[in-house]
């Protein structure tokens, strides 16, 4: 499957016997990325990201990523130690997540991690169903591993139905801060399901 978006950038899937990914060539603008996916009954597991080293013909993983699911449902992703010379000094970032009790019948991938490195660069696939099957339910709620007690960060998720319970909208809102000043953030996605 290749999917190219308007600015040109052009993404070469090889698909499974289920129909799903297992690698991607990613070009935008003469760069070239190679990502392989792996899945656990279906669901994906991993994301591996690697980039050509400069001027050497070696290919280097730069980022993974692991998700980890319960009875059909994400309750984390885990990113361990960056490996790119110019963020040295990070340790394993792990989001959680909290699924609602409306089941997913229109198979939504999930808001946050859509937006997460590096499956942010292949949205488009996720939407697509090419990148395993969907949470059983909707999320409702993800928030890092927390750095002490002095900060917290909280995004919850609701969902409007229309008559028919399919989605229409998508409230999305992070609370952040250091139990004194919270600070919060909200932003609003139609979803339009034909």
């Amino acid at each position: 499957v290749t999917l190219t978006d308007e600015t040109g950038i052009q993404r070469k899937y090889t698909l499974n016997e289920q129909g799903y990914a297992t690698q991607c060539e990613y070009t935008s603008f003469g760069q070239k990325r190679e990502y392989t996916f792996s899945y656990t009954d279906g669901y994906l597991t991993l994301v591996k990201e690697t980039l050509p080293k400069e001027g050497s013909s070696e290919a280097t993983t730069t980022q993974t990523l692991s998700l980890k699911y319960e009875q059909g449902d994400l309750v984390s992703a885990t990113c361990p130690s960056l490996t790119n010379e110019s963020f040295t000094g990070y340790g394993e970032l792990q989001t959680h997540y909290e699924p609602g009790k409306d089941i997913n019948y229109y198979r939504l991938p999930c808001p946050v991690l859509a937006d997460t490195y590096p499956l942010s660069f292949h949205r488009e696939a996720m939407f697509a169903g090419i990148l395993g099957k969907p949470t059983q339910h909707l999320t409702v709620a993800s928030y890092p591993d927390q750095t002490g007690d002095t900060y917290t960060e909280r995004t919850e998720y609701s969902y409007s139905f229309d008559k028919k319970n399919k989605p229409t909208g998508l409230h999305i809102q992070t609370k952040y801060g250091n139990g004194k000043s919270m600070n919060y953030i909200n932003r609003t996605i139609n979803i339009s399901i034909e």
